[in-house]
């Protein structure tokens, strides 16, 4: 019995290629690269404000913590376990109020009457006008 708890301490948790793609600060994949590179942008723009003198203490703090708060929110609102190409369908859909799928209204019962009273009805309102 101690042989097989002493075998179970030195298994860890690791992540095969083909079972996923990693694990990096809780983020999946590669997610934590826009973050860190945030983080990187904060402390070069924080220090830029500072050194210049354009802007108090306060100012400079309040400016340079956008970069990593924007790229934080990005990550975990619009890509962290959410499915592929998430981010990219949501914003095509806000810009062309479209999400790429075919609507259909409702099945007619017979395919070649619904279309004559369609297109009657289309004639009609073209008439109108």
């Amino acid at each position: 019995m101690a042989e097989a708890e002493r075998e179970e301490e030195w298994r860890t948790k690791t992540n095969s290629g083909d079972d996923s793609s990693g694990v990096a600060f809780g983020l999946e994949g590669d997610l934590f690269i826009p973050v860190a590179l945030g983080a990187f942008a904060t402390v070069t723009m924080f220090s830029f404000l500072l050194i210049t003198g354009w802007v108090s203490f306060l100012g400079a703090s309040i400016w340079s913590s956008l970069p990593v708060l924007g790229s934080a929110s990005y990550v975990l609102l619009l890509r962290h376990k959410k499915p592929k190409h998430y981010d990219v369908d949501l914003f095509e859909e806000i810009v062309t109020g479209d999400d790429g799928c075919r609507r259909l209204t409702r099945q007619p019962r017979h395919p070649y009457l619904e279309a004559e009273k369609i297109d009657t009805q289309a004639k009609a309102r073209v008439n109108q006008r």
